[in-house]
């Protein structure tokens, strides 16, 4: 799943790294041990996160206006923020039921299919990835 937007993250309680903006958008996608990813920009710049080890709150007040954050908990305490703008609202509005079952029910994460939301999301959008 890929969606065009802005993003820019942003790490706290680390010597205040400076923020990255990136303008490639987010896709969400599975690890080699299926894990939900969420990786951010394209190609060997590509920053990763995953979502089960790390989601801790969703800010998604925003969503009509194509905005939202998501706050993730890293190893060693530290905290990292990342901000999307400039997305779709119905793309946004696919992402966050998938962090909010991440989120609630772990559980049910690996039902998940990522695939299958690309068909109706990305419309006429094609980069040649799978």
């Amino acid at each position: 799943m890929h969606i065009e937007c802005n993003t820019v993250v942003d790490y706290l309680n680390q010597q205040r790294k400076q923020a990255r903006p990136a303008t490639k958008g987010i896709t969400l996608f599975r690890n080699g041990q299926s894990q939900i990813c969420l990786g951010i920009g394209k190609g060997t710049k590509m920053v990763h996160f995953k979502l089960e080890e790390s989601l801790s709150k969703i800010y998604s007040g925003f969503i009509n206006d194509g905005k939202c954050t998501i706050e993730l908990k890293l190893a060693g305490g530290s905290i990292c923020n990342i901000i999307i703008s400039k997305a779709s609202p119905n793309h946004l509005n696919e992402l966050i039921k998938i962090l909010n079952i991440i989120d609630q029910q772990p559980d049910r994460a690996n039902e998940i299919d990522l695939r299958n939301l690309d068909d109706g999301e990305n419309g006429n959008e094609s980069d040649g990835e799978e």
